[in-house]
């Protein structure tokens, strides 16, 4: 398909063709391969000015880097696509990525960036983010600051997405051996380990 349409001009058929190509490499685990078609992707939509889809390919960007282990580029990429978010109508699109700058600076042990972030992306989400919720439990967490992790953290279980559900559980896991409550600890360990079967072997039937 991406030979058939090199002199298309519709670029925005070419881009999700790039796209679909660097999806392909990402799901392989092939990162640093999928990173040129994303960019091909983002050339094409810059030419044909869709900005939403310019947003939502840096990110895509920013987690090949991510993935490979590249934090400042990861940040630098999700920054930018931060700013190109600010002139779309998609509440949604900065939700994510103040939800991925959280996760990264939480990863290099910034809390209180990491906080900022999350908070932020919290502001502006036009419904109830369970992911953000959880990500902020699981700060909280980190910071030993018990009662609000479990706060966010018991409202995160409540999450319909089986990965987040999952997290929650062994963060509520982690949490209940910190507080003591070793039965619900296990309780949570249990639940966790479920989730995650479930979702290895929906990943293997797809």
């Amino acid at each position: 398909a991406r030979e058939l349409t090199r002199h298309s001009s519709d670029l925005v058929l070419r881009g999700r063709i790039a796209s679909s190509i660097g999806d392909i490499n990402w799901k392989n685990r092939l990162y640093l391969e999928a990173q040129p078609y994303y960019r091909e992707a983002y050339s094409c939509y810059e030419q044909a000015l869709d900005t939403l889809r310019m947003v939502y390919t840096l990110r895509r960007i920013g987690e090949t880097y991510m993935a490979n282990y590249q934090t400042d580029s990861a940040i630098l990429l999700y920054k930018q696509a931060l700013v190109l978010a600010e002139f779309t109508q998609e509440p949604d699109a900065k939700v994510n990525i103040y939800q991925r700058l959280g996760y990264m600076y939480h990863e290099m042990g910034d809390y209180k960036q990491a906080m900022a972030y999350l908070r932020m992306g919290m502001t502006c989400s036009a419904t109830k983010s369970y992911a953000l919720i959880n990500n902020i439990g699981r700060l909280y967490l980190r910071l030993n600051r018990l009662d609000s992790a479990r706060y966010y953290l018991e409202q995160a279980l409540e999450s319909p997405s089986l990965p987040t559900q999952c997290l929650a559980n062994s963060y509520m896991g982690e949490l209940s051996k910190k507080e003591g409550k070793l039965e619900e600890a296990y309780a949570y360990q249990k639940k966790y380990e479920m989730l995650s079967d479930s979702i290895n072997d929906s990943e293997k039937t797809e």
